[in-house]
């Protein structure tokens, strides 16, 4: 049975973490990138995170500058170095494992939003401190991005335990598509994170709406589902 008790949540830089779909950028070249980002801030985007991990700092600093509107900096989380995303006005920095300190974190410049990655459930149970605003889980289906990227084997009731349980807020990542969004949401995740389902589509910012179209709508859904649940 889905337990309908909700822990003292981290904030996202002093505000509540809304529930979201996040697009992560494509780690290589995409055709009409930067304006495809713009389209997405326009109809609607919240948070997109910058990966391109084969960029340097500088290299980095310069694609962001050309290719994120100024205006929609402060909804932009960079997977590289904290003076870029701080010269840049850019919300916050990601860590991955490689490049995430030990807990508890702590945040760049006294100020910048902090995320991270996990892989494991008993990273969830770390102290990572208050300064991790949020955690991306993954793979939680079979990657659309990386081909032979398959799910992790999370055993249902344990991983809706842990999350239950867990002060930071989880986003799911991995073969997330509009139709698993219901049960990602019921099963305690606070947004769902997305490459290949937005890059790889025909048209990406009509795949983004549709997506968090989809996550908003699950919101009545899951919380009927969660107060009149029986066991599962």
């Amino acid at each position: 049975m889905i337990q309908n008790t909700v822990p003292v949540r981290n904030s996202f830089q002093g505000q509540p973490f809304k529930p979201q779909v996040i697009v992560i950028t494509s780690p290589g070249a995409v055709v009409n990138e930067a304006d495809t980002i713009h389209r997405l801030f326009n109809t609607g985007l919240r948070c997109l995170h910058v990966r391109k991990p084969d960029m340097t700092a500088s290299q980095l600093h310069a694609y962001c500058n050309r290719t994120i509107p100024p205006h929609a900096r402060m909804n932009v989380m960079l997977h590289g170095p904290a003076q870029v995303a701080q010269d840049l006005g850019m919300k916050g920095v990601h860590y991955t494992e490689r490049t995430r300190p030990p807990p508890p974190l702590t945040r760049p410049g006294g100020q910048l939003s902090v995320s991270t990655a996990f892989h494991d459930l008993t990273q969830l149970q770390q102290p990572w401190g208050l300064a991790l605003d949020y955690a991306f889980l993954s793979p939680i289906y079979d990657s659309i991005s990386k081909q032979g990227y398959g799910a992790a084997a999370f055993e249902r009731n344990q991983l809706q335990a842990t999350l239950a349980n867990c002060p930071t807020p989880i986003v799911a990542l991995g073969g997330i598509t509009a139709g698993r969004l219901n049960d990602l949401r019921i099963c305690g995740f606070a947004g769902a994170a997305v490459i290949g389902s937005v890059w790889q589509a025909a048209d990406p910012v009509e795949a983004y709406e549709q997506l968090q179209q989809a996550w908003d709508a699950t919101a009545v859904t899951s919380h009927h589902e969660v107060l009149h649940s029986g066991p599962q």
